[in-house]
């Protein structure tokens, strides 16, 4: 058995899930945070993003090279029917599916970088976002549940949920930094008329996936005075009862407007760390 040891704050690395509407400032908190920088970029608007606040690192961009968009039923005692590529209606055999490659691109990529120790270079990873990453890792478990004519299309979503939670759970387990970013929706509980802010994963994740992290904060923008102002929730209630960090001494809506981008640092997720260890 190894020994047990008193950990520091110096040992811990830093977890980071920012979940938040787009333009709430989930990406740009990346500058605030010090150190090289590395990242896969599933939204097709991150790298602009990184771009404007100035953000500077190695990220690979991760977009789908097409999509399906011919309209088609569902399958039925092994037949679909739909619109073909050629133009005519009929019969959609099985290869003539669109095969996405998205996912197993990427963990062809991770797996290739993690042998090589390439992670070990960096002092923080970027993973945005689980949204759109969530819908390329579904897209490729229907096109492989097609294949087999499962009886019930709501075993897509709980596979799905099964392989983006080991996905994280092996980001979680790289030698650096990570902040991973999603999008929620709100859902109205039909009994009790509860209204809660649900994160845009497929399956179990959604509620696997958070208790990976540390921190889990629901990012905002707010325009006050004709200026931007980003605010993170730091403390969770009846719509977010997910969001958690073990930071002390933060506001319920902690400001982490970057207001001066020559010395991000000094602002954002970056100052509280900062903070956190002086303490």
């Amino acid at each position: 058995m190894r020994p047990t040891t008193q950990p520091t704050i110096e040992d811990a690395t830093a977890r980071f899930l920012l979940v938040g509407p787009i333009g709430a400032g989930k990406t740009t908190q990346l500058e605030t945070l010090p150190g090289k920088k590395c990242g896969y970029l599933f939204d097709a608007s991150a790298l602009e993003a990184l771009a404007v606040a100035g953000v500077k690192g190695e990220f690979i961009e991760m977009q789908p090279q097409g999509a399906d968009i011919m309209i088609s039923s569902i399958r039925k005692k092994g037949e679909k029917k739909g619109d073909k590529a050629d133009g005519r209606e009929g019969t959609i055999l099985r290869s003539d599916a669109y095969n996405p490659t998205l996912y197993q691109d990427f963990v062809n990529d991770f797996d290739e970088r993690s042998e090589a120790g390439w992670f070990d270079d960096f002092d923080w990873l970027l993973f945005d976002s689980c949204t759109t990453f969530g819908k390329a890792l579904l897209e490729r478990v229907v096109y492989f549940q097609e294949m087999v004519d499962r009886d019930d299309g709501r075993t897509d979503y709980q596979k799905a949920g099964t392989y983006m939670s080991n996905v994280i759970r092996r980001l979680t387990s790289l030698p650096c930094g990570l902040l991973v970013t999603a999008h929620y929706e709100s859902r109205q509980d039909e009994i009790n008329r509860r209204i809660t802010n649900q994160f845009m994963m497929p399956g179990a994740a959604r509620r696997y996936v958070p208790l990976l992290f540390g921190h889990v904060f629901i990012c905002k923008h707010a325009a006050t005075g004709g200026k931007s102002k980003y605010l993170i929730q730091t403390k969770p209630d009846r719509e977010n009862p997910d969001v958690r960090t073990s930071l002390l001494g933060l506001d319920m809506n902690q400001d982490v407007t970057i207001a001066d981008m020559s010395k991000p640092e000094k602002y954002g997720l970056g100052s509280l760390l900062a903070k956190r260890k002086e303490d």
